[in-house]
């Protein structure tokens, strides 16, 4: 028995056009991936910058930081109460701050006024006798002193008794000279800045005469402002025979 095969051959033409649709689809693959390379490259560049947020996150917390005061930078100084003519000859208006007042080598508001022209010091004694002052012969209620504000009235007689008004804690002296009255007015410690400030001066002199004067002010004492002083002269006399003393202090809390 014999069997017998055909074999199918493709006609030419029809493998040339296989052939050629195998070459166009290569050729579109290429020509689509060249166009858009050329697509991508004709793209302008982004002018459109990004820039990186120059605020950090915990800036506030920064901020917050370098707000909060510090304890030693708050403080309190009562207010100035004063006024009238300015500081002269011609207005008979005279001040001393604390440097002058160190300068002057006063012991005494007596001694520190005493320098002003037409003042009249009169003094019972030596340290610790009654002290007064008086000009163009005023008296009584004729001469006013001021601390901080407040008048100083006289304890015992018409007049305030200058032995009893040390200059310990006094950090400016204001003397005002007219017809009518002779003002003094004082004005205590002031703060610079939120720290305690203490201040001790001592010296010793002729006739056995010895001085001390102490001074400490606190702006954040006892939930306030605290300021004290104790000052203390004392001597001998003449062949010690007039001694005498005087202790005075102050404290102020605000």
């Amino acid at each position: 028995m014999t069997r017998s095969f055909r074999t199918h051959v493709a006609p030419r033409s029809r493998s040339r056009v296989g052939a050629l649709a195998h070459s166009g689809v290569f050729a579109l693959v290429f020509l689509i991936s060249f166009g858009m390379r050329e697509a991508r490259a004709q793209d302008p560049p982004d002018t459109l910058q990004v820039i990186a947020d120059s605020v950090l996150v915990d800036s506030l917390e920064a901020v917050l930081i370098s707000d909060s005061a510090s304890a030693d930078t708050i403080y309190y100084n009562l207010p100035r109460f004063e006024g009238g003519a300015p500081e002269g000859w011609e207005t008979g208006v005279w001040s001393w701050d604390r440097a002058a007042i160190m300068a002057s080598s006063a012991n005494t508001l007596a001694e520190l006024v005493a320098e002003v022209p037409g003042v009249i010091v009169l003094l019972g004694g030596d340290y610790g006798t009654p002290a007064a002052i008086s000009a163009f012969g005023s008296g009584g209620g004729g001469v006013r002193i001021l601390r901080d504000g407040f008048e100083l009235f006289p304890v015992d007689g018409g007049v305030a008794d200058l032995a009893r008004v040390g200059l310990g804690g006094i950090g400016r002296v204001r003397l005002e000279r007219s017809l009518g009255e002779l003002l003094v007015e004082m004005w205590s410690h002031e703060f610079d800045d939120g720290r305690p400030y203490s201040l001790i001066e001592a010296g010793t002199g002729e006739l056995e005469t010895n001085l001390f004067r102490g001074l400490y002010a606190d702006p954040t004492a006892l939930g306030g402002s605290l300021g004290l002083a104790l000052e203390r002269v004392d001597t001998q006399g003449p062949g010690r025979k007039e001694s005498g003393n005087r202790v005075g202090s102050w404290v102020r809390y605000q």
